[in-house]
């Protein structure tokens, strides 16, 4: 098999393929609408505090829903559950579109707004996440097609923060939410081509036990596997401080380099090309083996790449450290497939929400964590700050690391 095979191998597979290509286009839209919403709050108000306050509030559903989101997706026919959180999710970017158009410069409206697709967010990414793995045949492809979905968001992203600039100087911000909105309806018309029978079944036992039970089913089985839970709360430190990084990218775009929204799109394409290269780089892996040591190595570099970021003021030398900034994200993509790898089919939904808890759920309150920062110590200072706390986190990943490697040995052989 050829490198560029190995790499997409996963995509022979028609369901996987439709859905892959759709998720590429449909992230496009959703990356475009997060920036401009964060870009008009910024535009509007001038204030780092809100800016971090209103990525807080769109974030923090995910904190609060993914847990009963990874129940329901154990629950019920994921494809089925997905169509119909598309088309509420297409409702509330309608208004955020109708809101821009009207040029309504009531801030609380895009917090709001902001909140509502929050929630949806917070149902959508345990279901969609756990789809990915029932659509390939066998264990051996999961991680594969895990790491080509996270390349699919990644490649979405660097189209998105390419045209944002673009976007925002001739139509405004309601163009990129316009996008989102058209966008969106790729995804519902893959997943209407893929059958009932290509999707795993819960049984109806499943569905007749209290909810509680079953996320409490699902948190037993996590805390009494020491290597997912080392991965998970791993991915909770890097995470909560790591991912929280784009509140301060406006910042730095305006106030360190004198830029406006194309700069701003041009710093979050350095982060994406990083990221992109994160998922190639996992997609071209045979297995799980040894994937424990790529997640301490990319952490280490995360974490420093933030303390060279803090006080550099060269511009293409700043894109370049984002680029290796981005690669970071091994960190989160390699725990994700490990955890799924892993997982009994049963229970797959309940823990990947537990995964997405901890990669999105704590952003929030990094977001919010930073966003004061910033307007306390400044921007260089905040980004410093970033980079201790994540190499202390990878410090700990560190004395753990042999009981994720003794599990991986176990599986594989």
């Amino acid at each position: 098999m050829t490198r560029w095979g190995l790499i997409f191998r996963s995509l022979q597979f028609k369901h996987f393929r439709n859905f892959f290509l759709a998720q590429n286009i449909v992230m496009t839209g959703s990356w475009m609408q997060r920036s401009a919403v964060l870009w008009l709050v910024y535009r509007l108000t001038q204030s780092s505090l809100l800016l971090g306050l209103c990525a807080f509030l769109g974030e923090l559903p995910v904190f609060i829903l993914t847990p009963f989101a990874g129940v329901l997706s154990d629950r019920f026919n994921k494809k089925n559950l997905l169509r119909v959180y598309i088309l509420i999710t297409v409702f509330f970017s309608f208004l955020l579109a109708l809101a821009g158009w009207r040029q309504v410069a009531f801030i609380p409206v895009y917090f709001a707004l902001n909140v509502c697709l929050g929630i949806m967010s917070g149902l959508d990414n345990a279901v969609r996440q756990a789809l990915v793995s029932e659509l390939v045949p066998s264990r051996e492809y999961i991680s594969n097609a895990l790491a080509l979905f996270n390349m699919s968001n990644h490649c979405s992203r660097i189209v998105s923060f390419s045209l944002f600039g673009l976007i925002i100087k001739f139509f405004g911000e309601t163009g990129c939410f316009v996008f989102n909105v058209l966008f969106a309806f790729t995804m519902f018309g893959a997943l209407c081509s893929i059958p009932d029978s290509a999707v795993y079944q819960p049984e109806k036992q499943a569905r007749a036990a209290p909810l509680w039970n079953s996320f409490r089913e699902g948190a037993r089985y996590l805390a009494g596997d020491k290597a997912l839970s080392t991965l998970v709360l791993t991915v909770v430190g890097m995470s909560m401080v790591g991912m929280s990084y784009s509140v301060t990218l406006p910042v730095l775009a305006q106030e360190i380099f004198h830029g406006d929204a194309s700069t701003f799109g041009w710093l979050m394409t350095g982060v994406s090309l990083g990221s992109l290269s994160a998922s190639v780089q996992l997609a071209c892996r045979k297995n799980i083996l040894n994937l424990e040591r790529d997640i301490l190595q990319a952490g280490l570099l995360w974490g420093l790449m933030f303390l060279l970021l803090a006080y550099n003021q060269i511009l293409w030398l700043n894109w370049f450290l984002l680029i290796l900034l981005g690669h970071g994200v091994v960190v989160q993509f390699g725990s994700n497939i490990i955890l799924q790898t892993l997982a009994p089919r049963p229970y797959r939904g309940r823990l990947v929400s537990f995964y997405i808890l901890a990669f999105h759920g704590m952003t929030p309150f990094g977001s919010l964590l930073l966003g004061r920062l910033t307007s306390w110590l400044g921007v260089q200072n905040a980004l410093a700050f970033c980079g201790v706390f994540c190499l202390s986190v990878m410090l700990w990943f560190w004395s753990r690391r042999q009981i994720v490697a003794e599990r991986i040995g176990a599986r594989q052989g």
